[in-house]
């Protein structure tokens, strides 16, 4: 991220597009200098407390699944470049689609996260976490089963959506129907 952002920075205009509306339009712009490193610190800053996370877990909720999480990390982090790399296009002059490409990547990153729900054992960080599959290890095995499988068809129409150049609306829901069903299943299960 840093070397793109020092080779595209000459070609950058003094102020960038950092924000699209629903319709794809640019709404919020940022100088340059700060354009360029808003992301990349995110990406430092999650990468950091992603790092302390599995530190912090209490006595009995510890984190077994590390290759897993940093799995998820690691596409977290870079759907963060992805986003920056959209950023410095853009600031360069090249046409970018952004209904088209954000949904599409947060639609792989959903579908890489449903692949690993099941790899996750109970904590507090990661996974659906609520207080049916905090109290129990076969409520939580069964819930992130089931959770996994829904953040995968969501991720997959997340994509297909973003194919048909559908709205960036796609991913609100996408996101809301990926934690709310699992969220009710959970409660079903320990019932």
């Amino acid at each position: 991220t840093i070397a793109l952002t020092a080779w595209c920075y000459p070609l950058l205009p003094a102020r960038m597009v950092m924000h699209w509306n629903a319709a794809g339009q640019p709404d919020g712009h940022m100088s340059r200098a700060s354009a360029v490193v808003v992301l990349p610190l995110l990406m430092g800053f999650i990468t950091l407390l992603l790092s302390v996370l599995p530190r912090l877990s209490p006595q009995g909720f510890e984190m077994s699944f590390v290759r897993a999480f940093h799995i998820i990390t690691t596409a977290v982090v870079s759907v963060l470049a992805l986003l920056h790399g959209l950023v410095l296009a853009t600031g360069a002059g090249i046409a970018i689609d952004i209904k088209r490409w954000v949904p599409a990547a947060m639609g792989v990153l959903f579908v890489v996260i449903g692949n690993l729900l099941s790899k996750t054992t109970k904590n507090f960080f990661v996974g659906i976490r609520t207080p049916w599959t905090l109290a129990n290890d076969e409520v939580w095995y069964r819930t992130h089963r089931f959770g996994g499988r829904v953040f995968v068809v969501v991720g997959l129409l997340m994509n297909v959506v973003a194919a048909m150049r559908g709205t960036v609306y796609s991913i609100v829901i996408g996101a809301l129907l990926a934690t709310l069903i699992p969220a009710v299943y959970s409660y079903f299960q320990y019932r």
